[in-house]
């Protein structure tokens, strides 16, 4: 169930790469598509059960089902995912072998099946038809296997074969929304305490989709998707800050419009732009940031810089443990603004 997060990724990675290889006139479009998509990986969510899932009556997605049916797989809950419009899913169950899965709806990424098993000795393995995601790294003590295109009974094979002689965790239909938020959660912690994206997988996947781009474009590819990653950490975690602060109500409001997250590995360029927004920098102050992030200052330096660039004085809040750790800055009202 893990590569649920992994399709999603790559699939916005992909669109980013679309995104900049396009001319203008479309560029603030597919933009919008692209942010749409990174928003749709939170670092944690919940399943809603559907009772009624009209996707399920499309044609193709009974054939997928019924193949999986001849499988000896049984449909379970239908659910929606919250918070990630357009996306939604049905559990599968395999009661011969202990084999779990779900058959994936997304308006971007079309249909996919993953199939998993949790060993006993604490393997989490995950087979998938998936057309996207292979490109991304994954976490320890997980096996992700993706076999692109392959039909249901392919699908099966595969996983039947690799279980087989191996003692399985049951993982049943009434548990399956609490495991796959749960299993989802320990993805996301993971990747947010990595960074993020790295730079190889980016790599990996402009080799596959952006061969047509020019150097300077995958170079924006990549900022636009740590700015993603940043802009998402940024929203989780001052959502988090405001239900933790003590800090009083006009206090509060008086930093709320132009509030900032710090972490030492966020990518320079990327968090560079994040904070010329937040802070509603001028150009001049703009093109100072970039060009010193550009020259290789690290995240506290830039926000440092960004600082003496305000007028009003720039105040560490406190900090939060999640989505993962960061501290909160906020920029101190000047006095003629405090004064109105």
């Amino acid at each position: 169930m893990g590569l649920f997060l992994m399709v999603l990724g790559a699939v916005a990675l992909v669109v980013i790469l679309l995104v900049v290889g396009f001319i203008f006139l479309f560029w603030w479009k597919m933009r919008a598509i692209a942010k749409g998509m990174a928003s749709a990986t939170p670092s944690a969510l919940s399943l809603k059960p559907e009772a009624d899932a009209p996707w399920l009556t499309k044609a193709a997605v009974r054939r997928d089902l019924a193949a999986l049916a001849s499988c000896g797989y049984t449909c379970g809950q239908a659910y929606a995912i919250e918070g990630m419009p357009g996306v939604s899913l049905v559990s599968l169950h395999h009661a011969a072998t202990g084999i779990y899965g779900c058959y994936y709806e997304h308006l971007a990424a079309g249909n996919w099946t993953d199939l998993c098993a949790d060993f006993a000795d604490g393997l989490e393995l995950t087979i998938c038809n998936a057309p996207q995601g292979h490109q991304l790294d994954t976490r320890p003590n997980t096996e992700k296997i993706f076999q692109p295109g392959v039909s249901a009974g392919e699908l099966h094979a595969a996983m039947a074969a690799r279980v087989a002689g191996h003692a399985l965790k049951e993982v049943t239909s009434a548990q399956f929304a609490d495991h796959f938020a749960a299993t989802y959660a320990k993805d996301m912690a993971w990747r947010n305490n990595k960074g993020g994206l790295s730079q190889t997988e980016f790599n990996r996947i402009a080799a596959e989709h952006g061969g047509s781009l020019t150097e300077e474009q995958l170079k924006q590819a990549f900022i636009e998707s740590k700015l993603q990653d940043i802009w998402r950490l940024s929203g989780e975690a001052l959502t988090e800050f405001e239900a933790l602060t003590t800090l009083p109500l006009a206090e509060w409001k008086s930093y709320e419009a132009r509030m900032a997250v710090l972490a030492d590995d966020f990518h320079p360029p990327a968090y560079a732009r994040y904070l010329a927004e937040v802070f509603s920098l001028t150009d001049e102050a703009r093109e100072k940031c970039r060009q010193a992030a550009d020259a290789g200052a690290k995240p506290p330096e830039l926000l440092a810089l960004v600082g003496t660039q305000l007028d009003g004085e720039l105040e560490r809040l406190g900090e939060v443990e999640k989505p993962m750790k960061l501290s909160i800055h906020a920029a101190k009202p000047s006095e003629a603004e405090s004064a109105r």
